[in-house]
C-alpha cells in the first residue's frame, strides 16, 4: 500500500509538472480543464495497470536493481500492528481512518453552512438559476445551481456578476471542485489533491471571465472587478467572484491573445509521459511478477539448494537439517509413544512450492484421530525459501514423521479449539457457541497486543525479515492455562511468550459431550524485523 501511493505521488508530480510548464498559460482552457482530471484519476489507475510483454522484455535486455524497503519501525504481532515501543492504539491505519474521519467531518460541515445560507436566506428562481440573497454580506460565489449574492452587490449594477457566475452554473463546474474535495478527504495526506483542485480552481475563473468578456465591454468588467473588495467564503469547492490571488492572473489571461491552434500538440506530450509510467509500473519487481518456474516436483535430493526457513542464519550444508528438525520438533513434541513401526508407516507429506508455501499437503498416511492436530501443524509451520534446480525456484516434496498421540489417555482428552463442541468461555465474553469462539480469540490477540514487550525484539540483534513466535498452550478442565511450550528465533522471545500466555485469566472450561476437558489452542505471533 505504502509502494501504491508513492507511485500515486510521482505520477501526479509529473502530471503537474507537465501541465505547469507546457500547458498552464495556454487558452485552450477547457482541454486544461480535461487535461488536470483525467491525469489526477490516472495517476491512481495506472500503478494497478501490469503489462506482462513490457516486463518480460526488461527483464530479458535490462539487470533489475535491488528493491528498498521503507518504514523499518512496523512490526506485525498476531494480526496487530504494532509500533516500536506502543500499543495497537496508534497504528498506521487508524491513523489513515482518523484523518478521513476529519476531513470528512469538516466537509459535512462546510456544505452544511451553504445549506443553512439556502434555507435561512430569500432566494429568486430564475430560468438557469436559484439566486440566494445574503444580507449584509458582500460575497459572490456560486454552488451547483445556486448563485449566492451579498444584498449591497444586488442592489448596484451586478448583471457582469450574474453572467460570470452563469457559466459555473452551466459548465457545472462544480463537480469538478467536489470531485477533488472527495480525493482529499480519502487521500487527506496527499498534497497534491490540493494542487490540482488548486489549479483547476483557477481555470474555473478563466472560462467564466472569457465567457463574460465576449457579451460585456472588457474594460468595465475589469473596472468592477478591480473597484469592488468583496468578502471571501472558505469553501474550497464554490466559485468565487472575487478572490484577491488571482485577479492578476485573471487580468493577464483574460488579455492575452488566444494560442494558436498548432499549439495543441502539446498535449501529445501525454503520449510519452503515460508510457513511462506504464513501463515503470510493469517492470517493477512485484510478488505477482513469478519467475520462470520448473513444474516437476523434486525430491529434496534432486536439489541444488534445499528449502529452508525464512529468516535462516545457517549456512546451505545446515539449512535442511534446521528445516526438517524444526518441522519435527512441531511434531515430536506431542508425541508421548514412540514405536519403530510408527516411524515407518506414519508420515506427513506437502510440497513446498516455488513461492515457498506449503501445497499438496496429504494427511492419507496419518490416523483419522491424528489428523486434527496434523492440519494444525501444517497451518502453524512458517515460510519457507523454495528449492532450487539449475538456478530456478521449484517444488520441492517433503515427508516427515508423524508419530501420533491417540493411545495416550490424556491427549485424547484434549480437543482443538477449532473442533470443541463448546469452547472455553474468557472473561467478558457472552453469546452463541461461535460468538464465544470469534470473542475468546479476539481477547486474547487484545491481551497480547497489550502485554507483550515489542521492544524485545529490537535488541536481540535478529536478522531481518519476517518472524514468526509459535505458541501452544491448553486450557485444561478447570479453566487454568497450562502446558505452554513456544517456539521462537531467540530463547526470549519463547521466555516473552509463555509470559504473556502465564497471565491470562481462567476461563470457565471447555466441554465435550458435555464433560469438561482439555482444549489446545495454537496461537502464531508474527513480527518484522527491518534493517
Amino acid at each position: 500500500m505504502l509502494h501504491y501511493i508513492i507511485q500515486v505521488l510521482l505520477f501526479q508530480t509529473l502530471f503537474l509538472a507537465a501541465y505547469d510548464l507546457f500547458l498552464k498559460k495556454e487558452t485552450f482552457f477547457q482541454w486544461n480543464r480535461a487535461y488536470l482530471i483525467v491525469s489526477s484519476i490516472l495517476a491512481y489507475v495506472i500503478p494497478l495497470i501490469k503489462i506482462e510483454r513490457a516486463n518480460a522484455y526488461v527483464q530479458e535486455n535490462f539487470i533489475a536493481l535491488p528493491e528498498v524497503i521503507l518504514n523499518p519501525e512496523m512490526i506485525f504481532l498476531n494480526e496487530v500492528n504494532l509500533t516500536k515501543g506502543r500499543t495497537t492504539i496508534f497504528t498506521l491505519q487508524n491513523l489513515y481512518i482518523l484523518g478521513i474521519s476529519i476531513a470528512l467531518l469538516l466537509f459535512i460541515y462546510k456544505i452544511s453552512l451553504i445549506f443553512i445560507k439556502i434555507y435561512k436566506n430569500t432566494i429568486l428562481k430564475e430560468k438557469d438559476y436559484n439566486l440566494v440573497i445574503l444580507p449584509k454580506q458582500e460575497t459572490a460565489f456560486s454552488f451547483f445551481k445556486y448563485l449566492f449574492l451579498g444584498k449591497p452587490l444586488f442592489e448596484k449594477e451586478h448583471q457582469h456578476i450574474i453572467k460570470h457566475e452563469l457559466t459555473h452554473i452551466k459548465q457545472k463546474h462544480s463537480i469538478d471542485l467536489i470531485y477533488f474535495e472527495l480525493q482529499k478527504i480519502v487521500f487527506w495526506f496527499n498534497p497534491f489533491s490540493y494542487l490540482f483542485q488548486n489549479r483547476i480552481s483557477a481555470l474555473h475563473e478563466y472560462i467564466a471571465d472569457a465567457k463574460t468578456i465576449k457579451e460585456d465591454n472588457k474594460q468595465t468588467f475589469f473596472k468592477s472587478l478591480l473597484n469592488q473588495t468583496f468578502q471571501i467564503e472558505k469553501f474550497s469547492f464554490v466559485n468565487q467572484f472575487y478572490k484577491k490571488s488571482l485577479i492578476k492572473k485573471r487580468i493577464i489571461m483574460a488579455t492575452k491573445n488566444k494560442s494558436k491552434e498548432i499549439l495543441k500538440l502539446k498535449y501529445l506530450l501525454i503520449i510519452p509521459l503515460l508510457a513511462s509510467m506504464l513501463l515503470y509500473t510493469s517492470c517493477e519487481k512485484t510478488e505477482e511478477i513469478k519467475q520462470e518456474t520448473d513444474s516437476k516436483v523434486y525430491d529434496i535430493k534432486e536439489l541444488d539448494k534445499s528449502p529452508y526457513l525464512e529468516g535462516s542464519t545457517a549456512e546451505e550444508s545446515e539449512r535442511k537439517i534446521e528445516m526438517v528438525v524444526n518441522i519435527s520438533q512441531e511434531i515430536f513434541k506431542h508425541a508421548k509413544q514412540i514405536k519403530s513401526d510408527d516411524i515407518k508407516s506414519n508420515y506427513l507429506a506437502f510440497v513446498i512450492n516455488e513461492s515457498g508455501k506449503v501445497e499438496s499437503i496429504d494427511y492419507s498416511n496419518i490416523s483419522k484421530e491424528d489428523k486434527t492436530i496434523a492440519k494444525e501443524i501444517i497451518s502453524s509451520l512458517p515460510n519457507f525459501k523454495p528449492g532450487i534446480k539449475n538456478g530456478k525456484p521449484v517444488k520441492t516434496l517433503l515427508k516427515i514423521p508423524f508419530i501420533g498421540y491417540t493411545d495416550v489417555k490424556e491427549e485424547k482428552e484434549t480437543i482443538s479449539f477449532s473442533t470443541i463442541e463448546n469452547v472455553p468461555v474468557y472473561p467478558g465474553c457472552s453469546g452463541t457457541n461461535e460468538e464465544l469462539r470469534k470473542c475468546m480469540s479476539k481477547k486474547i490477540t487484545q491481551h497480547v497486543s497489550k502485554t507483550f514487550d515489542v521492544g524485545l525484539a529490537n535488541t536481540l540483534n535478529l536478522k531481518s525479515g519476517k518472524k514468526r513466535i509459535s505458541i501452544q498452550f491448553k486450557i485444561d478442565k478447570d479453566g487454568n492455562v497450562a502446558d505452554i511450550k513456544a517456539r521462537a528465533p531467540h530463547p526470549k522471545l519463547e521466555a516473552e511468550a509463555i509470559r504473556i500466555i502465564k497471565s491470562l485469566p481462567k476461563m470457565q472450561a471447555g466441554k465435550q459431550d458435555g464433560k469438561a476437558v482439555n482444549v489446545r489452542y495454537n496461537l502464531p505471533i508474527i513480527f518484522n524485523v527491518e534493517d
